[in-house]
């Protein structure tokens, strides 16, 4: 069964990030894996009374298994208000040590679909361009990674921006999306950005990618272009303008996306995202 991994700190955003991912998880017709990694901080031998002290990892790992057991409850009780046809399939995990690390088993033991996660209390870009665990989700992650913002819901989406530099690499999540709507009924507006306002444009790209889309079979996707030193400020802009529930781009370790982290206006444009966001991996394959 095909499951969304939701990742909990057990924090208020967490826990707001885990409801969505139970309407998501309704829609598409899958189960929730629920997990939590904990690192342990290490006691000093030699420190009086260090014999006293409880085994941590026991400590940590019974007080984890508790509120996820809270958690998933809380998870199963809103599925039943809901009016859900019947219970879905909510599944615990826990484990100490590094998230990235964790993250990659957990994948490759499971029929994971997407990850789900909490933004910070800011933005959801300001929590992407700024948190270590999540760009150590992101980095050790082979599926799509969706950041719930605090302030955010996500219940219906009917229109999805998908920020695209027609890199060759984008194709994979285009097909990921262009079925993802098929199921969730949502148009898809394909935003062309150059940050660099190129004088002599890519056109053969442009033209693989475009014929690639044109042979996925959808008639709910449309082609926009922003570019410019201020391509940020215009894509935010262009969301709010065009009512999208949702951005989704792919995360490129070279273009666009390593752009985005080296350029300081940007990240300040970007604190003004308030939508969720799927970001793509530079390892993710669909299949």
């Amino acid at each position: 069964m095909k499951r969304l991994l939701v990742l909990t700190d057990f924090s208020k955003n967490a826990a707001h990030a885990a409801v969505t991912a139970v309407h998501l998880a309704k829609q598409i017709h899958a189960g929730l894996l629920v997990f939590h990694a904990y690192e342990m901080m290490p006691v000093d031998p030699y420190l009086v009374g260090a014999s006293l002290i409880p085994d941590p990892e026991s400590v940590y790992a019974m007080e984890g298994e508790k509120q996820l057991k809270l958690l998933a409850d809380d998870l199963q009780t809103i599925v039943r208000r809901t009016g859900s046809s019947g219970e879905i399939s909510i599944q615990q995990g826990i484990s100490e040590g590094d998230l990235g690390r964790n993250l990659k088993n957990v994948i490759a033991a499971n029929q994971i679909e997407m990850i789900v996660m909490g933004g910070s209390t800011g933005s959801t870009f300001d929590h992407f361009l700024g948190g270590q665990e999540t760009m150590k989700v992101i980095n050790h992650s082979t599926k799509p990674v969706l950041i719930i913002p605090q302030e955010s819901a996500m219940d219906k989406i009917q229109k999805l921006v998908f920020a695209t530099t027609y890199h060759s690499l984008d194709i994979n999540a285009i097909s990921y999306l262009a079925d993802l709507s098929k199921l969730l009924e949502f148009e898809i507006d394909i935003v062309h950005v150059d940050v660099y306002k190129t004088e002599d444009p890519d056109l053969l790209s442009e033209i693989v990618f475009k014929r690639f889309v044109n042979g996925l079979g959808c008639d709910n996707i449309s082609y926009h272009e922003v570019k410019g030193k201020n391509v940020v400020s215009r894509l935010n802009s262009y969301c709010r303008s065009c009512s999208a529930e949702v951005l989704a781009m792919v995360h490129h370790r070279k273009g666009f996306m390593k752009w985005l982290f080296d350029n300081s206006q940007a990240k300040k444009e970007l604190q003004k995202q308030a939508i969720p966001v799927i970001i793509f991996p530079p390892d993710f394959i669909y299949d």
